[in-house]
């Protein structure tokens, strides 16, 4: 059980440098300045940076992906390995 939970803790921190990298990858792309400005403030964060960026900008409503998505991508299978590890 304790390896189980290890494994999991392993894919959520993983995940977040993945969500991390692309959040400086559009940084990139729409701000040429963005590194002085995160390393000048020890607080601030990609995401933050990325969120104030397109805060109030006209976005597209999130897609629902349909069940056959959800079943090939196995976030069902993680969903329900996580809900038997909490209860």
């Amino acid at each position: 059980m304790t390896f189980g939970i290890f494994k999991v803790f392993v894919i959520i921190v993983t995940e977040g440098y993945h969500i991390g990298g692309f959040a400086c990858v559009l940084l990139d792309r729409f701000e040429n300045d963005w590194q002085e400005r995160l390393m000048a403030d020890a607080e601030t964060t990609p995401i933050e940076m990325l969120s104030r960026r397109f805060a109030g900008a006209n976005l597209p409503a999130p897609r629902q992906p349909a069940d056959e998505e959800i079943k090939e991508s196995g976030a069902s299978g993680l969903f329900k390995m996580l809900y038997n590890l909490l209860f």
